[in-house]
């Protein structure tokens, strides 16, 4: 089973300590409840279910929910709890609804990713098996070695601290478990957006302070420069160099908005334009008005 909730605030550690049991143990908890075991192995039900965890396995119980652990032979187990709150319900989720979830969230975020305008709006969703196994578990008590010191420690950023290293283990295993779908339904052959494409969108955006040709594009998807071209007219029916420059235009209009005091001049170089009239040429011809007009509209909140 796996269980989904947004991290929309920072978790908060309510209880968190070590012990090592053969007995049978079995209530609930008002909190979400993370089992790491350290040593030995276990037996488990949540559920309806019931799994064998050992050395390296997490074992996640939503709150609120009855579970139940029982010794294998009487062997003793070393396991560390986390108990811990956050702001959203865990929604439990089948596996096929899953899939789907993340599918449409790929598609918003390569849509996003793609578009002139847009950020990139990543998703804060927290995904869990409720039995992950055989997880690196020297990075897993590396984490729990921070939490340990922090929640020792009476400091005013204590509380961060601690949250900031469970982030660390609810992460960890969202990317496992998101590895596990991708291991079942090929996630990327679903995307229509070509690879190439997203590659070469993102470098603009990391580079859009210089000036990119069209043999940079090329280069950076390892494609020809027609390849390149006619993956910008199917997807936005214009040339690479046209959706760069738009996105100059784009980014020189937040400049103006958001640091008034700089010149046209001094947004053109720092777009990576070396000639300021061919700056205000190109605004003008995207736009309809002088980069001067626009930003003396936008302080002065007038629509003329």
């Amino acid at each position: 089973m796996y269980y989904k909730f947004k991290l929309a605030t920072l978790p908060k550690i309510t209880n968190f300590y070590s012990v090592v049991r053969n007995t049978v143990w079995q209530i609930s908890d008002k909190d979400n409840i993370l089992i790491i075991i350290n040593e030995g192995v276990c037996e488990i039900s949540c559920d309806a279910e019931t799994f064998t965890a050992a050395r390296g396995d997490v074992v996640y119980i939503p709150a609120n929910h009855s579970y139940c652990r029982r010794p294998i032979d009487n062997t003793m187990c070393k396991m560390t709890y986390i108990h811990f709150n956050e702001n959203s319900e865990p929604e439990q989720i089948e596996f096929q609804k899953l899939a789907m979830d993340i599918f449409e969230q790929k598609q918003i975020m390569d849509t996003e990713m793609i578009s002139e305008t847009q950020f990139v709006t990543y998703p804060q969703n927290i995904y869990i098996q409720n039995h992950s196994i055989g997880l690196d578990i020297d990075r897993l008590t590396s984490l729990l070695a921070k939490i340990t010191l922090f929640s020792a420690k009476r400091e005013i950023t204590c509380f961060l601290q601690s949250s900031a290293a469970l982030c660390e283990i609810l992460i960890y295993l969202t990317n496992i478990t998101l590895s596990h779908i991708a291991d079942n339904i090929s996630l990327e052959n679903a995307v229509s957006i070509p690879y190439n494409l997203k590659k070469a969108v993102s470098y603009i955006r990391r580079h859009y302070t210089r000036n990119i040709t069209l043999d940079d594009l090329a280069r950076c998807c390892n494609v020809s420069k027609q390849q390149i071209t006619r993956y910008f007219k199917n997807a936005f029916g214009d040339t690479p160099i046209n959706y760069v420059i738009k996105y100059k235009i784009t980014k020189s209009k937040e400049l103006m908005f958001n640091h008034p005091q700089l010149s046209v001049t001094e947004i053109a170089y720092e777009l990576g334009f070396n000639d300021q009239h061919y700056f205000s040429r190109i605004f003008k011809k995207i736009t309809g008005e002088t980069p001067s007009h626009y930003k003396y509209r936008v302080h002065h909140y007038t629509t003329d």
